[in-house]
């Protein structure tokens, strides 16, 4: 009975804190940060979804079983300005009367359909989304796509191309999501780059935007997440050309399928606690909302790698980027080109989570660099620097 008063005690301490925080505005500029597996539907509340909100999440995902329960956290969402990746059994049942009831919510993102689909379920996931767009055209549909470490009996599919070959060609989705989760005992998967290279190839082909994941729970060869881990993953997707990021997950489930493969803590724990993630995940998405002006339209022209050996499907930097004289980084580092609103941007992404890097630099041109705040910064014309660049981190200029 003690430690039950004390916990109540830290729950109630916890969230006056966060309430008193304050809060990012939901802004149209900002860069859609979702929580996969969000509030869960016995702690919805308004102080629940403002802790949600205080970490930098602007969407959240959650299984509900009822449409009451669905109705009761987008009121709850509204309030602490977080919108709802609506999904509830009643939804399966009934499309037509959940998308009446529910469309015209402020709190609305879009409807959730499916996760990790074969290739076999795309037809009639293809039926539901033209279902729903009856009778709300405004709102997107959301399928997530399997990772390329998916086998072939699990795609149904000759390959993985084919797999998004079909799924493009056969599913109206509004745009492309897929998990990959890359840091398997802190070390980077080898086919991550080529799953992110494939992904913004059909994006391309199919002109939808992608969305991509961090993973931010502790679960078999994923370790406790780092500062470092965290950023790699969502700079990455960003410097691919993602539109939006995810996290997997947020909430710590407490079911029986969490227990049997001994899932360990997400960002906060199956009482809605911050754990230790938490902090980092909402220094990480701080950033990336100072970010957003950057990345909310830009268009990515080239992605290389500068290892020794670069990564399946990627390609080696050619040649220092344009306006630089001298170019030269210490460790293995992913170089992204891309343009927003006219402005021509590199940025130089530090794919060591352990080691910083020094980039040295002589720009041919005076040219800007973003600083923490992403405030454009003078760097003068023939004049060397040497830029720190911390593990996991990135260095974006303006040409």
């Amino acid at each position: 009975m003690e430690c039950d008063m004390i916990k109540q005690f830290l729950t109630s301490f916890a969230v006056t804190l966060m309430m008193l925080m304050p809060l990012p505005s939901a802004d149209a500029q900002e860069i859609p940060v979702m929580a996969f597996h969000g509030v869960q539907k016995e702690y919805t509340s308004e102080a629940n979804f403002k802790m949600l909100r205080a970490a930098g999440f602007n969407i959240n995902f959650t299984v509900y079983l009822t449409n009451d329960e669905a109705a009761k956290a987008l009121d709850c969402a509204q309030l602490a300005g977080v919108k709802i990746l609506l999904f509830s059994a009643e939804m399966v049942r009934f499309p037509k009367e959940t998308v009446l009831r529910f469309r015209n919510h402020p709190a609305l993102y879009g409807y959730y359909v499916g996760d990790e689909p074969s290739t076999i379920q795309f037809n009639h996931l293809a039926a539901t989304i033209k279902e729903i767009r009856k009778y709300d055209t405004v709102h997107p549909s959301y399928i997530n796509l399997f990772p390329n470490y998916a086998d072939n009996e699990q795609l149904k599919a000759l390959s993985y191309i084919d797999y998004l070959h079909k799924f493009i060609n056969t599913v109206p989705v509004d745009f492309i999501s897929f998990d990959h989760y890359p840091l398997r005992n802190n070390t980077i998967h080898k086919d991550w780059y080529a799953n992110i290279e494939m992904i913004k190839n059909v994006s391309l082909i199919s002109k939808k935007n992608f969305w991509g994941f961090a993973n931010a729970t502790v679960f078999g060869p994923y370790k406790t997440p780092t500062l470092a881990g965290l950023k790699l993953q969502m700079y990455s997707n960003l410097l691919y050309g993602a539109k939006g990021l995810q996290y997997f997950t947020y909430w710590t489930l407490d079911d029986e399928y969490w227990r049997k493969n001994k899932f360990g803590h997400a960002i906060v724990d199956a009482q809605g606690l911050p754990t230790p993630t938490y902090a980092l995940v909402k220094k990480v998405n701080l950033q990336i909302r100072k970010y957003a002006h950057v990345f909310n339209e830009s268009k990515v022209t080239a992605v290389f790698h500068t290892d020794k050996t670069s990564p399946r499907l990627t390609a080696k930097l050619p040649a220092i980027p344009q306006n630089f004289k001298y170019f030269s980084a210490t460790g293995p580092a992913l170089v992204s080109y891309f343009t927003t609103r006219g402005k021509n941007y590199a940025a130089v992404l530090n794919k060591d989570i352990f080691r910083p890097m020094v980039l040295s630099a002589v720009p041919g041109a005076d040219l800007k660099i973003l600083d923490p705040d992403a405030v454009e910064k003078l760097l003068l014309k023939n004049k060397r620097y040497s830029i720190n660049i911390l593990p996991g981190d990135m260095a974006i200029f303006c040409l």
